[in-house]
């Protein structure tokens, strides 16, 4: 026989690819090492599990944990598109990764990033619920504190009249009550000797009233509550 011929090894054709980032295929694939339980859970029995919303009465029951994964395993738009062309050519799925196989699954579950999203809501829920109530509960106290404390009543009144004095004779200076904007100003509002309107205010209560400045002690909850961002219980409550 000549040289160099003889029998030629057949490649092996490869197999088709439908995640073409390989770090995402990387993780995809490692995640699937627990989401399967180490192959005793089928790709179809997951995707069932996201179909159902995780029902009761479905394959398995996905767990915080396994759902968070599988948000990281949504098709993306260059995963659909490629397999759109995978079903067009027909091809076979032999060979293909885990990653791939997954994807391909999940891609046949309708509005699939939907429902992650309101199964993790789910999950999430007793949580944000009991934190949502423990919020509410202490801003709720902080509020009866406020309202119920005379110190803070009569400190409020001196600061009325120090204000009526300031504003005398004009449309300002017979004001039958203080907002909440007005005390800020008063932190800001410097008088002629450099301190400000309120430094002047707790000089002036200082000796002749000085429990009127220990509010800390009718304000326990109020501390507590100044602490909480407003805007998180409204965002939590919008869900």
């Amino acid at each position: 026989k000549a040289k160099g011929e003889g029998k030629t090894k057949s490649k092996k054709p490869k197999a088709p690819e439908i995640i073409t980032d390989g770090k995402r295929v990387q993780n995809i694939s490692i995640m699937m090492s627990s989401l399967s339980h180490h192959g005793t859970r089928s790709l179809a029995q997951i995707a069932e599990c996201v179909r159902s919303l995780n029902a009761k009465d479905g394959p398995f029951q996905l767990s915080s944990t396994e759902i968070e994964g599988l948000m990281k395993a949504i098709p993306t738009m260059e995963d659909q598109k490629n397999i759109k062309a995978f079903i067009a050519k027909g091809a076979s799925t032999a060979g293909m990764g885990p990653a791939d196989l997954l994807i391909l699954e999940l891609a046949n579950v309708p509005n699939i990033k939907q429902r992650l999203v309101a199964m993790a809501f789910r999950h999430h829920l007793p949580t944000t619920q009991e934190e949502i109530d423990d919020n509410l509960n202490a801003i709720m106290a902080a509020m009866n504190e406020v309202k119920k404390s005379d110190k803070f009543k009569k400190l409020l009144g001196i600061m009325l009249r120090v204000g009526n004095q300031i504003n005398q004779g004009t449309r300002k200076g017979d004001a039958a009550g203080i907002t909440l904007s007005s005390l800020l100003k008063m932190s800001q509002t410097k008088t002629n000797s450099g301190y400000t309107l309120l430094e002047y205010i707790v000089m002036k209560v200082e000796t002749p009233f000085p429990e009127l400045l220990k509010l800390h002690v009718d304000f326990e909850n109020v501390e507590k509550a100044k602490r909480i961002p407003v805007s998180n219980i409204m965002e939590d409550m919008a869900k």
